[in-house]
């Protein structure tokens, strides 16, 4: 999903990416539980379209209204928790305070799940679209830090709320990591923009993985039961699955620079080491 158009990254690029590369290098250790304890969302509506480059295949729409209906209030309950975590203080322990400003924080919500929350100032407000556009181009993959990440649009629900898929492979091992989430972008806010994803009760037939992945951050992920027509390699439990409680980015245009955010809690099945991320963020 994450596209650059040049090996030479200015700073603001390197900031976002370090985000983006939480959901594949940074985050490890993520503790799923049987009880969440959700922040109470209320309704939202949301009409902006994803961007892309290409459009969608004919079999990739939905047709099933209900399936359409609950993948909506998923969202709307996504986009409500993302602005929250982005926002709130409560309960986040300060990690670091980098010389370049930006702040890492971490939370243990409901006791038993890790958020981790990024936050920095890009200084110049004009890149405020063009970062939404980096964030949001589904269409090439890219080689960063040691990884390839690839994405696919696996099924439209609305213009502006798809299924992904989205596949980390390392350069220097065989494994790779998957995961399946349903992802949108929303203005709620003149020049304040969220792009979100969170995992759902998604059977993509792998067979070497057929547990079941609780989102204990929305509660209404569970209760979206539906199933995908995955890969060979996927079916044939060649991947690592991931899940993902919810990952995303506030991004807000002020007079002077670009606030950016980035929550991130992502369930790895592979490992269960101590969260490198965290280590990472305090060296």
């Amino acid at each position: 999903m994450f596209c650059l158009s040049n090996s030479k990254m200015s700073k603001w690029y390197i900031k976002i990416f370090f985000c983006v590369l939480i959901i594949f290098v940074y985050v490890n250790n993520k503790v799923l539980a049987s009880s969440p304890d959700p922040h109470t969302p209320t309704s939202i509506t949301i009409n902006n379209h994803l961007e892309q480059s290409n459009e969608p295949e004919n079999s990739l729409f939905c047709t099933d209204p209900e399936e359409i209906r609950k993948a909506i209030e998923l969202m709307n309950e996504a986009v409500i928790h993302l602005q929250y975590h982005a926002t709130s203080t409560e309960e986040y322990e300060l990690i670091s305070i980098s010389n370049n400003g930006t702040s890492a924080y971490i939370k243990k919500h409901g006791g038993h799940t890790n958020i981790e929350k990024i936050n920095n100032k890009v200084p110049d407000p004009n890149k405020y679209k063009a970062i939404i556009k980096l964030l949001c181009d589904l269409n090439r993959p890219q080689i960063i830090s040691g990884g390839i990440i690839t994405a696919k649009i696996a099924r439209v629900y609305t213009p502006n709320l798809v299924m992904v898929q989205q596949r980390y492979r390392s350069l220097y091992e065989s494994s790779q990591k998957y995961f399946y989430a349903l992802a949108t972008k929303v203005e709620v806010a003149e020049n304040t923009t969220v792009i979100v994803y969170a995992s759902a009760n998604i059977n993509d037939h792998n067979r070497a993985d057929k547990k079941f992945y609780k989102n204990t951050i929305l509660e209404s992920a569970n209760s979206f039961k539906t199933e995908v027509n995955s890969d060979v390699d996927i079916r044939n439990g060649e991947l690592k699955k991931m899940f993902v409680n919810l990952f995303g980015f506030l991004i807000k245009k002020e007079d002077e620079h670009v606030d950016f955010t980035c929550i991130s809690s992502i369930y790895d099945s592979v490992s269960n080491s101590l969260n490198s991320f965290t280590k990472l963020c305090r060296e």
